[in-house]
């Protein structure tokens, strides 16, 4: 790992020089939303938010939510069937935080170590990610109740110190990239002090209990489910939850499209088989939802399904907050 610097002042041209040879993704706030956006022309990096999380997360860069798989036309006796192609172009996705960071390695469980999508996998190895160290805690969020805290892989690390930004290199790819980008970054001057050298800890904590080994409570469980309103805004918004369904659109004249869209395990559809739902219950897709975030995907890979960002509290109309939902598992 190696350390450099870069001044405040050198932040926006370092990215708009970025733009110029590389896709560069980025967290933007418009009005009162902040999201990761594409970022078409330098002048939208007068809006780069660097505050603090941004209310959407980056999942749909990695994981689309509607995607054409493949295009049918029915032109002969066999056929014809045309892929689309995909984008190879390399890429920089910079300032995601630390759940938004480690929310890639949950999808990362899903999509490629338990089963390859070939074009999540097609994303997640042409971007080159660069992760900001938050400096206080989220309104909502949880990240360090559910382990997910700290960054656990990067190819940068920016952190501010000062007027100044302190760059942790995480990966090959990322000390290559510094070198891409040399003229931007010095190194620290008689080498890095002890502070600089090691990946900053945070002063704060997110989360006043541990999530770690829990199951749900059921009055509580009973009682927010009552409240659902089955939006599905919560699993729209979550930068780990990557149901889908896989729909033909059929123009009815021998030519038709399929694609793979985000779908939601609340919604009883999603469990319904030869027109039986077997989750028939809103309390049992709720039950559902929040133990493969807490505690499923754990007992299958090792860490939290949810990463504590707290933005299906913010965005849930009913007020259900998932935390109130978990206590100690006892068995």
């Amino acid at each position: 790992m190696s350390v450099f610097l870069i001044g405040r002042e050198e932040l926006l041209p370092f990215l708009a020089a970025v733009m110029s040879k590389r896709e560069l993704i980025a967290p933007i706030k418009r009005g009162a939303v902040s999201s990761f956006e594409k970022i078409s022309v330098p002048a939208d990096l007068k809006s780069l938010y660097l505050v603090g999380q941004t209310n959407y997360s980056p999942k749909r860069f990695f994981f689309e939510p509607r995607l054409l798989i493949y295009e049918y036309k029915k032109d002969s006796e066999m056929g014809n069937i045309s892929v689309p192609k995909h984008s190879t172009k390399q890429r920089v996705i910079f300032g995601l935080r630390a759940c938004d960071s480690n929310a890639l390695l949950v999808c990362d469980d899903v999509l490629i170590r338990d089963g390859e999508d070939i074009y999540y996998k097609a994303n997640r190895f042409r971007t080159l990610v660069i992760g900001f160290s938050c400096a206080s805690p989220c309104k909502n969020g949880f990240c360090d109740a559910v382990g997910h805290g700290n960054f656990r892989q990067f190819d940068l690390l920016f952190s501010q110190k000062g007027d100044d930004f302190v760059v942790h290199t995480g990966s090959p790819r990322g000390e290559q990239f510094i070198g891409d980008f040399k003229k931007f970054f010095i190194s620290p001057k008689g080498g890095a002090d002890a502070d600089e050298s090691k990946i900053p800890a945070k002063n704060f904590c997110c989360g006043s209990k541990s999530l770690d080994k829990v199951n749900l409570n059921r009055a509580r469980l009973k009682e927010s489910s009552s409240k659902c309103f089955s939006c599905h805004g919560c699993s729209a918004i979550c930068p780990t939850c990557t149901c889908f369904d896989i729909q033909d659109i059929p123009d009815h004249k021998g030519h038709g499209r399929k694609y793979r869209i985000w779908d939601s395990c609340l919604d009883p559809s999603f469990s319904t088989i030869s027109g039986v739902c077997f989750r028939s219950a809103r309390e049992e897709r709720v039950e559902h939802f929040e133990l493969h975030k807490l505690k499923f995907h754990k007992n299958r890979f090792g860490r939290h399904m949810c990463v504590g960002c707290g933005r299906c509290i913010w965005v849930c109309l009913a007020g259900i907050d998932i935390t109130k939902n978990a206590q100690p598992d006892r068995g």
